[in-house]
This record gives structure tokens, C-alpha cells and sequence, in this order.
């Protein structure tokens, strides 16, 4: 059975310009069927083709980050994507029934496509030009190659899609370990507000580790929790490191202050 990761995503503008110059694989979208022959009887073999759909340079390196999720990722995962179409400006009457009418010569080709390939749970939208589906990886670069699809986009962190290259031992459920002093590739900077003796308050900003997502970083309520192998507490907020999810860490004493330094 195909593994499923859910993460509602979020809709995002996208900017026209550019070119892409990737071929669809042998079958994917674009591809053209052999039957007709040449002089010597034998089938030609017509190129599969790849839409030559404008995009810009942040076009290009948003698609780049899903095309390394596909490479890295099992083909068979699904991956809650936010399909981005070309840009349709509205024009007269801005209901539902008439801009839904206006993209559908847009979207209806994506949806086909998609269910041909066994995709459920289509949503498309209306106020953008966009479609939502949990797509297989394996049909990432044929969906970038079909016409009008600008950008792929997930929500879905990278390394809760592709296999961790560490172990549970290393790392809990939300973290990545430190390698030297630097963050793993697709990992983000884990932020603590330490404890400042002198001013006997918390205050600053330090990187005390490395996390699978920016989510929730920093933001929201303080919580005291203590790093046991240095014994410092630091204040978090929303974010918390407590087991399983942050190997190494536990609750400050109840009787430490968590004030904030003015």
C-alpha cells in the first residue's frame, strides 16, 4: 500500500517568465504513441514532449525542491501537492460558476490527467488558477511537463516524505542531528532563549539543535525545558522539545523563573 502523508497546503502566487526545457519520461504526459512506420517498415518512435510552459527563476527553484523529493522519495508515496497554473486575469463577472468556466480549459486537461493516473480527492479552485492532490512521486516531473502547470508545492516537510538517513537513536520524531555545528541538509535552525545568569532572566536567542520544519518555531506560549548534557534551560515558544519528538531534553524545575528580561 501505497504510504500517505497529510498536510493541508497552502495557496500560493506564482510569477510567469522563464522556460523549462525537461522531456517527460517514456509514457508520461506529452508522450506520443508509435505506429506509424517509416521507409523500412519499422515503427517510429515519436519523442515524447514536454510542454514549453513559461516560468520564472522561482518557478524553476520551487520545482527543483519537489523533482529532489521525487529522486529521493519511494514512487509510490503520496504527497499532498498544490498544482499552480498559468495566471488567468478575471474578467467581467467574478462569480464562482463564471471564473470556474474561465479555468476550465486550464484545469479540466490537470484533472484528467490526474485521474488517469489514479489520483483522488481532486480539489480545484476557483479564485486561483490551482488544483490540490495527494500525487504518487512518481508522477511529479510528468505533472511538470504537462501544459500550464507552473509550480508544485507541499506543505509536507522534506524528511517526513524521503527516509531519514539517521537513526532514532540520533534524532526524535521532529528533529535532525547536529553534524559539526551545522544543520543537515533540509533541516532548519531549532532556537532557544537562554537563561542569562547576570540579569537572573531569559534573554537572546541561540541555536540549541536542528528541526525537520520552521512550523511553529518560536511562536506562541514560553515553555522552560532543560538541555540535560550542558544542564542550561532555555525558554521555547510552541515548539517544544519534549520526547519523542526532541531526544535530550526534559522539563525545568517548576520552581525556576520563566521571566522574559525587559
Amino acid at each position: 500500500m501505497p504510504r500517505v502523508r497529510w498536510v493541508l497546503p497552502v495557496l500560493l502566487a506564482c510569477a510567469c517568465g522563464g522556460k523549462s526545457d525537461r522531456s517527460t519520461p517514456e509514457g508520461g504526459a506529452g508522450a506520443a504513441t508509435a505506429g506509424a512506420t517509416g521507409a523500412s517498415g519499422a515503427p517510429t518512435v515519436v519523442e515524447p514532449t514536454c510542454a514549453d510552459t513559461p516560468r520564472s527563476a522561482d518557478d524553476e527553484a520551487q520545482n527543483a525542491k519537489l523533482l529532489d523529493i521525487a529522486e529521493h522519495g519511494e514512487p509510490d508515496t503520496l504527497v499532498p501537492l498544490l498544482i499552480s497554473l498559468v495566471q488567468v486575469e478575471t474578467t467581467g463577472d467574478v462569480t464562482e460558476a463564471a471564473r470556474s468556466k474561465q479555468l476550465e480549459p486550464y484545469q479540466a486537461p490537470i484533472v484528467a490527467k490526474l485521474s488517469e493516473w489514479g489520483v483522488q480527492n481532486i480539489e480545484r479552485f476557483w479564485l486561483v488558477n490551482a488544483i490540490a492532490a495527494p500525487v504518487p512521486l512518481k508522477y511529479v516531473d510528468d505533472l511538470l511537463c504537462l501544459p500550464n502547470v507552473l509550480t508544485l508545492h507541499t506543505d509536507v516537510p522534506y524528511w517526513e516524505i524521503v527516509d531519514k538517513p539517521w537513526g532514532a537513536d540520533e534524532a526524535g520524531k521532529y528533529e535532525c542531528p547536529l553534524q559539526g555545528e551545522q544543520c543537515p541538509e533540509h533541516c532548519f535552525d531549532f532556537n532557544g532563549i537562554p537563561f542569562d545568569e547576570a540579569a537572573g532572566c531569559y534573554q537572546g536567542r541561540e541555536r540549541v539543535g536542528c528541526a525537520v520544519t520552521t512550523s511553529a518555531i518560536d511562536d506562541g506560549f514560553a515553555s522552560c525545558f532543560e538541555q540535560l548534557a550542558t544542564g542550561k534551560t532555555y525558554l521555547f515558544r510552541g515548539f517544544l522539545p519534549v520526547d519523542p519528538n526532541f531526544i535530550g531534553w526534559q522539563p525545568c524545575d517548576p520552581a525556576l523563573t520563566t521571566q522574559l528580561c525587559p
